[in-house]
């Protein structure tokens, strides 16, 4: 059960003085503020990683969203991390989900060749576990 999404109206008068194009970043701070608040938490770090001004209101709001969050919003709830892979992949940066966080491609390697593997892979299972239950709490399933 999908929670409705309130409606935001920001009305923009169409005058010569005005005509430029209006942008999120260029609306007031009480209206970026109402929008951000109006997301959920893996939306919220997305729109944050655009700027400092929506990472800062962003980090105010949701201090820490571990990657394995869900978005709310889509069919099948997509995970931060997927959203972030290609992302980071540029920034030279690949998923463990052995270590539940993005990692150097050495370190990828390193922990493929460990035993420690399997013990963060249980711990991992566990916290996503952890994470469905508080993102289906959120939605009002239980």
């Amino acid at each position: 059960m999908a929670s409705a999404i309130p409606e935001i109206t920001c009305i923009v008068p169409n005058t010569q003085e005005h005509s430029e194009t209006t942008t999120i970043s260029s609306l007031p701070t009480e209206i970026q503020l109402k929008i951000i608040k109006n997301l959920d938490r893996v939306s919220s770090v997305c729109l944050g990683i655009t700027n400092k001004k929506f990472y800062d209101i962003h980090k105010e709001l949701h201090p820490k969203v571990p990657l394995i969050a869900a978005h709310l919003y889509t069919k099948g709830g997509m995970r931060l991390f997927g959203l972030l892979k290609e992302w980071m992949k540029e920034a030279g940066l690949l998923w463990s989900a052995s270590e539940l966080k993005f990692v150097t491609p050495e370190r990828r390697e390193e922990i493929r060749s460990h035993s420690i593997r399997k013990i963060n892979l249980v711990k991992g299972r566990e916290l996503l576990r952890l994470e469905v239950l508080r993102d289906e709490k959120l939605l009002g399933g239980w």
